[in-house]
């Protein structure tokens, strides 16, 4: 016999978090269980503000429908491992938005306008594309095996 969860009970990680502005707060409430991000206003974000002693940006089914991250910087490298497998990134502003080398396996980046962002050395495996801008994209060596990009 399977136990049933109260009706009134809601996960944290179904719960929207409210959007958040800058990317320490998104960490926090991701750290706290939240995962619900829509709306969120992270324009020209950048990794930098991240503690030197942090190798990893675990940001795995993340949701972020809708939110404007232009210009946002989420850089890989050899050192720092950004993950955002899973994410939905559909109806987001990519527009400049550099993710090179970032794991982006299996997300959702349908109607997202990812003009001019950078793809380079991505691991973009099963992810769609779906009526997304795709417009001069920089994509040097990224792994797109199994992508959709039907318009």
């Amino acid at each position: 016999m399977t136990e049933e969860l109260p009706s009134n009970l809601i996960l944290v990680e179904q719960q929207p978090a409210r959007p958040v502005r800058t990317l320490q707060a998104l960490i926090k409430l991701y750290a706290d269980g939240h995962r619900n991000f829509s709306g969120s206003d992270l324009r020209g974000v950048t990794v930098d503000i991240l503690d030197k002693e942090v190798q990893n940006l675990d940001l795995h089914e993340v949701i972020l429908t809708g939110s404007n991250l232009k210009a946002v910087i989420l850089r890989g490298s050899e050192n720092f491992k950004v993950d955002l497998c899973g994410a939905d990134l559909s109806n987001c502003n990519l527009e400049g938005a550099d993710l090179s080398k970032c794991r982006i396996d299996q997300c959702n980046f349908s109607n997202a306008n990812l003009k001019k962002a950078n793809l380079s050395g991505v691991s973009c495996r099963g992810s769609d594309f779906i009526k997304a801008n795709v417009q001069i994209i920089n994509s040097y060596s990224g792994d797109f095996a199994a992508s959709n990009f039907i318009e």
